[in-house]
């Protein structure tokens, strides 16, 4: 009942103006009302009238943080912690404004203090997760993933084992996939991250086709279930199903479309695929993956001309599988020719 709280408060200051708790307390009020800048107000009194609050400091770091005022939430925070600097959630605070102002260095710091004092804490590592992620650092998002496995629910662990896998580094997928197995961590979407670790290493083919079965009877799989199951008959070159599952999915994922273009490709359906590779690209200038596709398309086609326009927008958005162009003839003579006119 913050309503309710905030009119006691407000009673309160007006009996006792420099009782800096009740200040404190109508700002924690007013945060949870949503009144962002008379919360600014009451921590501010409430450091007024008490000049060493790290509490209230740490508020007032916060509703700046919230209101996208990122140098003074770091003023406060940093303020706090000078008080109390055994606060190991008021790290994790400094590290996620750092990481919003890019200076991930500095963020790395705390978040790495915050486990040091708290090494049980999820926070702290959550962060440097995320933290790894925006750094490209695949070792540290292993890392701080294992850590806490454990201790994630099932969604968690198997979005990390989908980034994981995505980016190729599958000795880290069955290093999380086992510790998650000794945890007795279980899910829907971790079986099928199960699954296609299983399929890819050809082992337990009794367990393969157990999970398969189970997932494909489940009544309403979420997306990350439909997309793995995509996968795996994408993998047994069943590409009209990887198309339905695909298909069943509610919210349109780079990844999926990906899959969905290649299950078209595979099928003859290069009509189909260009169309809806198009429609995507309009909407999504910077999916290099797509720019590719319509590039391969284009010189199989026998256009010359307009694959290398594509293949041009391809790799100036990011894509950097050279290899895939090497693999293709006609993509490798249209590259090895705008390589020669570059040179």
């Amino acid at each position: 009942m913050p309503e309710k709280a905030c009119e006691l408060f407000l009673k309160t200051v007006a009996v006792r103006p420099d009782f800096a708790d009740a200040w404190f307390n109508l700002g924690n009020a007013y945060c949870a009302m949503k009144k962002h800048n008379q919360a600014i107000d009451a921590f501010e009194k409430a450091v007024k009238y008490q000049r060493e609050f790290p509490s209230a400091e740490k508020n007032l770091g916060f509703v700046h943080e919230l209101l996208g005022n990122l140098d003074l939430a770091l003023t406060h925070y940093l303020k706090a912690l000078e008080i109390s600097r055994a606060d190991a959630p008021l790290y994790v605070n400094i590290a996620n404004t750092y990481v919003k102002l890019k200076k991930f260095d500095d963020a790395r710091k705390y978040y790495l203090q915050s486990v040091k004092l708290a090494p049980k804490d999820l926070a702290p590592w959550m962060g440097l997760r995320h933290l790894s992620l925006l750094r490209g650092d695949v070792a540290g998002y292993a890392k701080s993933t294992l850590a806490v496995v454990t201790r994630l629910n099932q969604e968690s662990v198997a979005e990390s084992l989908m980034v994981l896998r995505e980016l190729g580094h599958f000795d880290k997928v069955d290093e999380i996939l086992c510790r998650a197995d000794n945890g007795d961590v279980t899910g829907d979407e971790l079986d099928a991250e199960r699954l296609l670790a299983y399929q890819r290493t050809d082992s337990y083919p009794g367990k393969i086709t157990a999970l398969a079965k189970r997932l494909k009877e489940l009544s309403k799989p979420s997306d990350h279930v439909l997309l793995c199951l995509a996968h795996y008959h994408f993998d047994l070159k069943n590409y009209s199903a990887a198309v339905r599952y695909v298909g069943s999915m509610r919210e349109e994922r780079a990844s999926s479309q990906k899959l969905l273009w290649e299950s078209l490709l595979a099928m003859g359906e290069a009509e189909k695929a260009e169309k809806l590779i198009t429609a995507y690209v309009d909407k999504n200038r910077d999916c290099f993956d797509g720019w590719y596709f319509l590039a391969q398309i284009e010189a199989q086609a026998g256009k010359p001309d307009a694959a290398r326009g594509f293949l041009i927008k391809a790799l100036e958005t990011g894509f950097s599988e050279l290899e895939l162009i090497e693999a293709d003839p006609q993509l490798k003579k249209i590259f090895e020719g705008m390589r020669g006119k570059k040179g």
